[in-house]
This record gives C-alpha cells, structure tokens and sequence, in this order.
C-alpha cells in the first residue's frame, strides 16, 4: 500500500538520505551500501511509502548469482545482514539445486 508523504514532516530526513547516497565514489558502492542492507533499504522505501519485504528484494535476483550477493553482503556487513539476507533468499537459493541429481550422488 502508498503512504502519503508529508513534505513538511519529512524533507529533511529525504535530504540527509540524499546527501548520504550521494557520498559515494561509485554507483556500486552506493548500492551495496543502501540496497544491501536491509535497515537502510527499509528506511528508503519507508521514506517513498512502498512496501517492500527482503524475500521480495532477494527475488528479484538470478537464483545463480544469489551465492555471490551473499557473499557480498557478509562481506560488507557482518554476519547479522548475512542471517537476514539468508533467511530472506534461501527458497530461492534452493531452487538452484538439481535435486534428481542431488539423489544420484547419494545412491552412488
């Protein structure tokens, strides 16, 4: 559901995320900063009255890079984002996997 924004309440909260995305080097740095999280992307779509949830977010990806965005956001930011964004991927991480395969290996 849209929320209405009160410009009044919160233009100066929409100007400090402004100029926070824009202290970054790059457009990589940047998103992984702001996307990655799941704090800070919350705060952004809260702040543009979207609903968004993290199994949505992680959805969006290629199952295949997913491994790869993972390791990237421990990386970035710890352990505690890395539990958020498994919780968030892990139905699609295990769409990834051949599961026919999975059985013959375990037979053989």
């Amino acid at each position: 559901a849209l929320h209405t924004i009160c410009v009044d309440e919160d233009t100066e909260e929409i100007q400090q995320c402004i100029d926070y995305a824009n202290r970054f080097d790059s457009n990589r740095e940047k998103l992984i900063d702001t996307q990655l999280h799941s704090m800070r992307r919350a705060d952004f779509c809260r702040l543009q009255g979207i609903e968004r949830s993290n199994a949505a977010f992680y959805g969006d990806f290629d199952p295949l890079h997913l491994p790869e965005i993972l390791a990237l956001v421990g990386r970035t930011h710890g352990p505690a984002e890395l539990h958020v964004a498994l919780k968030s991927s892990i139905v699609t991480l295990f769409s990834t996997v051949d599961r026919v395969k999975c059985l013959e290996q375990e037979m053989a």
